[in-house]
């Protein structure tokens, strides 16, 4: 594992929602002090309107420990699942990258905080006069646009391609917003796995979001599709470094 890549970007993900860690923080996340548990929902509660997701009389989030401060629970969500995050660094869940993959993500992440970790919204949502795909699309929309990876993958030549369509992916994925939180944090660790799982003839790739402008990635989300391929696909172009050849990592045991 590297550490230092780690960090970053651990750092980064949560940064791009503005949220953010002291050096303590991320120091015990890194090191794995912060505990967790994977709670068991017992309360089958429905999530079918807005409210629903609320604790009664608060703006506080529905959470699984029953934290009623907001702000204590941002703090645990933050830590929780970053640690859960480092995890996944560590140890990939297994998929084919397709719609249970990417619920299984959200899952992994969030199951310490959120009774509905690994569910699809049931509400509507917008953003900065952004509104996200309505929630009786969202399965159908990631199937088609998931189900399209493995095929769309096979005809990638080039870098330039690889960076178009990931930006587009990203987009996409971003539009759909797939669940009531968690969706940037689930969305870029899935497709750091997905970069990280693929091997072209002309390299492979890790995916370091820390080379991406925030400013230009804020404008691409909120100025539409037409965006992607003039704006984004070059930050993902930044984004995609190429993995260390083994060869090279043998001489430097040797030296």
């Amino acid at each position: 594992m590297d550490k230092e890549h780690l960090k970053k970007y651990i750092i980064k993900t949560y940064a791009l929602e503005n949220i953010y860690f002291n050096s303590d923080e991320i120091e015990k996340i890194l090191k794995g002090e912060i505990k967790t548990m994977k709670y068991t929902n017992t309360k089958q509660k429905k999530y079918t309107e807005w409210e629903d997701y609320f604790i009664k009389g608060t703006n506080t989030l529905d959470n699984i420990p029953g934290i009623k401060e907001k702000a204590e629970l941002e703090k645990q969500e933050r830590q929780k699942s970053a640690k859960r995050l480092v995890e996944l660094y560590n140890k990939p869940i297994e998929g084919s990258f397709d719609y249970n993959h990417l619920l299984q993500i959200h899952k992994y992440l969030f199951s310490d905080i959120y009774p509905w970790a690994g569910e699809i919204r049931t509400v509507g949502m917008s953003k900065n006069n952004t509104d996200f795909c309505q929630p009786e699309h969202i399965k159908e929309y990631l199937n088609i646009i998931l189900s399209k990876i493995n095929e769309t993958i096979k005809n990638i030549n080039n870098k330039f391609e690889l960076s178009n369509y990931i930006a587009t992916l990203f987009y996409q994925l971003i539009y759909i917003h797939p669940f009531r939180e968690g969706n940037g944090r689930t969305i870029r660790e899935f497709i750091r796995q997905l970069i990280e799982s693929l091997n072209f003839e002309f390299g492979s790739f890790n995916i370091e979001y820390e080379n991406i402008n925030d400013d230009i990635l804020a404008l691409c989300l909120t100025g539409g599709y037409g965006m992607t391929s003039l704006f984004l696909a070059p930050e993902f172009m930044k984004a995609l470094t190429p993995k260390e050849p083994i060869i090279q990592k043998k001489i430097k045991k040797i030296i």
